[in-house]
């Protein structure tokens, strides 16, 4: 346990000059019961750690409370021997000891319990009272005896060491006279390693003392069985009684930081104020609140009550005050709210309306013997005479005097009787526009007049000298110089529907409507809405309290913001503002207020804010309300990872699961728990934080493997935050198909399949080039026995034709001739399918074995030398790539035998480092080869040439000129490994 510095600052509390006219807070008594989440309703022992939490020993265990929620330590959950918890002590290392009746001395410690009983040294298994001397040694009261405890040793006092009797009735181990305990009516002092009578304190024949208290004055006070209580303090002694207002038997007793000493009577709680007991005075009725068994003080200045059977109450004085029947009111439902220049506040209900003088509430309900309806509306006029709204009447009160108001010629029901700083009298209706009273004569202004709506809601004299008209349904009307000027939505309005106007003293004018809270300020509007921070942004009523706050009434209670706050976010200059809602535990009776009418509001003469309500009139008074630098401790509480709940201590290693994390955690609060405001984040996954608002907890799903931080701040309700918060470090370990491991192998299988793929893909390839191979073959065997043996034939016959007929007409010699010519000719060409169609079937050969061959077959029988040149280091190319060079080859030699008219062919096969160049040159008649056509329509076959080189990603060059012969260059880089011609080149 950390220990907790706080501050808590709280102004001087004063009765409410409206309320009261004593000095006498009233106070407020606010429950927990197990209808809001108390294991066991009987509390026999409070106090608070250091780490800012309340304890509760109950009969059913020790409870744990953060101001929100309570977590219950017992036998069934291994913390206990024993549920009946009767004593709580938190010794100096921050360890809690819990006396329990039956189960022995438990110590809370570091999250784990430890418990010592009479096996272990302890007189008794019964432990009543727990308290620690001024060295920390823990001392606890039996009923066998006093044991201290003290260095791990139990030390134990009877009878044997100066005690009358071995059961304790009270123990005080830290008081000015060191250790004091009580066994009947008999006070014992310990000095020199036993227990010393007491004398001069105690008279003969008195009650059992109960109690014993150490004040911060040095006194010592004691209470007895009877109803009395003795001030103890040197040598002198005070005893008070009945006398002093001590009327039943005394329950507990307890002096707070204040040094106020209170005591619980059978009958409720009193006080010591001036020498005297008195009463508490309370604003909720708490009646059967039964017995007080225990008094706490915490930090935060509340004083917490632990009842016999209703759980736990918080005492403290109400920020909020309330005049209702209670008080004398005759109706709860207030209307209107109104204070004359004679003091005298005007409440008007809904069945009439009060006046209330120094406490004292008159009553009027009729006129005339006619009973008054709802009083809307109250005002003074300039000769000290009240206006009354009631219904669709207007009544006056004059010199004491009610009567209906003689002039008045309206029909419909009054909302607003408003005098402005000319002393003009303005009546706003429900359905007739607004009235002018002036000069004894009434003027009434509608919508044929410019005015907005006749349903007029609220009116305000501004101090530029305009009138402004709140129009319920059709925005707002300002009335200058003689004429009607409206605004509405397209002008920048929140909304069209407006009820309360408010000028500041900044001259900026303020509405509220149903969708927001708008400012107007040097012509220009700006909105606050709920999502801009806003308690709600439905407003009823709107009043500044003096000290820098606008307070709002609305359907969901009160709630102020910070003038500075508002005006920043509508000067852009903020993102969001702050408010503090207050409600019934505050003073209330309800959080439902009344609307639609003015003033249902209004700031008294000595500051204090008044408000209608559906259950009495509300009052603030800013002066007393309480203010906190009180920094709230932040805890996480509870951690669900995976459904699986979790250690606090250190990181946790999260296995494998869904990713799913709740995580509930507190601000240990007690002054405002409700009000406490939550900000968290995940890093690693949230970007920025996260406005919880009020909310506990935090919740992620399907999160992904990773190291994570929580983090959580809290607010109080006056906007400071703990800023160092709390964290919770985890890791997210992966499932197995997350890790690295995994998906490196899911790549390395993907890449093998890839290959396995493409090896499938290649063998594929070169059985269908074998089977082509294999067909090529067939073909070429079959145009070779058949076609070409034919065509041979046919030539043999033309030839002994011709030989036979040497009388033959030239004519038809001539055409024996050139069907011997083509017939020859037809062979050749058949011969030369056959030679390509097999080019590739050469055992798989290589080029530079394979194109000499080809090249010495296609000049057989030709005057044409072949020069053949290879150079470089010759190796193996893929079977694509020496397919297609081949047919270019064979092609570019069928071009230079067949037409060039050459006698010399130069071939050189280049084998570079990494390119290929094949040449083929000859010196024939050439051609112009900047001419295309013949290119593209002659017997050339260079578009075929052109097409092989690219499909292999080579590059072919032809040169020639006429009468210069002809050059054709084809280039071929070799396949790499950063090839873009990956497979056209060398064989892999």
């Amino acid at each position: 346990m950390i220990l907790l510095l706080a501050v808590f600052s709280v102004n001087a509390f004063r009765a409410p000059s409206l309320i009261q006219q004593t000095e006498n807070p009233r106070y407020g008594l606010d429950f927990w019961r197990e209808a809001e989440g108390l294991p066991q309703s009987r509390i026999r022992a409070i106090t608070q750690t250091s780490d800012g939490y309340l304890w509760l020993g109950t009969d059913n265990g020790a409870v744990r409370f953060n101001g929100a929620s309570f977590t219950a330590f017992t036998v069934e959950t291994g913390s206990l021997r024993d549920n009946e918890v009767w004593a709580l002590l938190e010794d100096n290392d921050d360890g809690l000891w819990m006396g329990t009746y039956g189960g022995g001395l438990t110590l809370f410690r570091d999250g784990n319990f430890t418990t010592f009983t009479s096996a272990d040294g302890l007189p008794d298994d019964v432990i009543l009272q727990l308290d620690k001397d001024a060295e920390g040694n823990i001392w606890m009261a039996t009923p066998s005896g006093v044991t201290r405890y003290a260095k791990g040793v139990f030390t134990h006092f009877t009878t044997k060491d100066g005690l009358a009797g071995n059961y304790i009735n009270a123990l005080c181990a830290h008081s000015p006279k060191g250790v004091l305990v009580a066994t009947g009516n008999d006070l014992y002092q310990f000095q020199d390693g036993k227990f010393t009578r007491v004398t001069g304190v105690v008279g003969p024949g008195e009650k059992v003392i109960e109690h014993i208290v150490a004040g911060r004055d040095g006194s010592i006070w004691l209470s007895f069985s009877a109803a009395m209580v003795k001030r103890w303090k040197d040598d002198d002694v005070t005893t008070y009684t009945d006398q002093d207002n001590l009327t039943t038997g005394i329950t507990a007793i307890y002096e707070d930081a204040d040094g106020t000493f209170w005591a619980a009577l059978g009958n409720g709680l009193n006080k010591l104020r001036d020498g005297k007991f008195e009463r508490v005075s309370l604003v909720t009725d708490a009646t059967g609140w039964g017995v007080i068994y225990s008094l706490f003080g915490d930090l935060e200045g509340n004083l917490w009550l632990g009842l016999q059977a209703n759980g736990l109450g918080r005492l403290r004085v109400k920020q909020l005050s309330t005049i209702s029947t209670t008080d004398g009111l005759h109706n709860d439902s207030t209307r209107s709210v109104f204070q004359d220049s004679k003091g005298t506040i005007w409440i008007g209900t809904s069945s009439g309306f009060s006046t209330y003088v120094r406490g004292k509430i008159v009553n009027y309900t009729d006129i005339d013997g006619v009973r008054l309806d709802s009083v809307r509306s109250i005002a003074e006029d300039p000769d000290g005479n009240i206006w009354i709204a009631s219904g669709g009447s207007l009544l006056l009160m004059k010199d004491g005097k009610l009567s209906r108001f003689p002039d008045w010629v309206g029909e419909f029901e009054i909302e607003v009787v408003y005098k402005d700083s000319l002393g003009r009298m303005w009546i706003g209706t429900n359905g007739e526009g607004i009235f002018l009273y002036e000069n004894g004569k009434f003027t009434n202004y509608q919508i044929k007049d410019g005015l907005a709506s006749n349903q007029v809601r609220s009116i305000i004299y501004d101090s530029r000298g305009a009138l402004w008209i709140s129009c319920f349904g059709n925005g707002v009307s300002k009335y200058s110089d003689g004429k009607f000027t409206t605004y509405t939505v397209s002008d920048g309005l929140a909304g069209n529907r407006a009820l309360s106007l408010y000028e500041d003293d900044e001259r900026s004018l303020w509405f509220s409507t149903r969708e927001g809270l708008s400012r107007l300020k040097d012509g220009k509007f700006s909105t606050l809405t709920a999502e801009s921070g806003l308690f709600v942004g439905f407003i009823y009523t709107i009043l500044d309290d003096g000290r820098g706050n606008f307070w709002f009434s609305c359907a969901k209670g009160l709630f102020r913001v910070s003038k500075a706050d508002l005006n920043a976010y509508a000067d852009g200059k903020l993102s969001k503002v702050s408010s503090v809602d207050y409600g019934v535990r505050d003073g209330m009776k309800t959080r439902a207020f009344n609307l639609g009418n003015q003033p249902a509001a209004w700031k008294a003469a000595d500051g204090s804010l008044m408000f209608c309500s559906l259950k009495g009139l509300v009052i603030v008074d800013p002066a007393r309300i309480l203010s906190s630098n009180y920094i709230p401790p932040v805890y996480i509480e509870d951690i669900l990872i995976n459904r699986e709940k979790q250690s606090l201590n250190g990181v946790s290693q999260i296995p494998i699961g869904t990713g799913e994390v709740e995580i509930h955690f507190a601000g240990v609060s007690f002054f405002a728990p409700e009000k406490l405001r939550f900000k968290y984040m995940l890093e690693g996954f949230d970007p920025d934080w996260v406005e919880a608002g009020t909310r506990r907890f935090a919740y992620y799903a399907n999160l992904a493997p990773g190291n994570y931080r929580f983090r959580v701040i809290a607010g109080n309700v006056d906007g400071a935050w703990n800023e160092a918060g709390a964290s919770y470090d985890f890791y997210l370990q992966p499932h197995f198909y997350q890790t690295r491991w995994f998906i490196a192998l899911i790549v390395i299988a993907v890449l093998l399949f890839v290959g396995m793929l493409y090896r499938f893909h290649t063998l594929e390839i070169k059985a269908r080039y074998a089977a082509v191979l294999e067909e090529r073959k067939r073909i070429a065997i079959e145009i070779h026995d058949t076609l070409a043996q034919n065509l041979a034939g046919i030539a043999l016959q033309l030839d002994s034709v011709t030989m036979q007929s040497a009388d033959l007409p030239d004519s038809q010699r001539k055409m024996l001739d050139q069907a011997g010519d083509l017939t020859r000719y037809s062979l050749s060409e058949a011969r030369r399918a056959v030679s390509q169609l097999r080019s590739d079937e050469m055992d798989r050969r290589d080029l530079v074995v394979v194109l000499p061959e080809i090249a010495n077959k296609m000049v057989v029988n030709t005057r044409i030398q072949v020069n053949i040149k290879i150079t470089g280091s010759p190796r193996k190319l893929n079977p694509v790539t020496e397919k297609n060079l081949l047919r270019i080859f064979q092609e570019a030699m069928a071009n230079a035998v067949k037409h060039s008219d050459a006698h010399r062919i130069e071939v050189e096969l280049n084998y570079g480092i990494d390119k290929l160049i094949m040449r083929v040159a000859d010196n024939g008649k050439g051609f112009d080869s900047n001419n295309t056509v013949p290119l593209s329509v002659g017997h050339y076959g260079l578009i075929g040439m052109r097409e092989r080189a690219e499909r292999i990603g080579g590059e072919l060059t032809l040169s020639s000129e006429p009468g210069k012969g002809t050059e054709l260059i084809v280039g071929l880089a070799f396949a790499t490994e950063n090839s873009p011609q990956k497979g056209l080149g060398l064989e892999h």
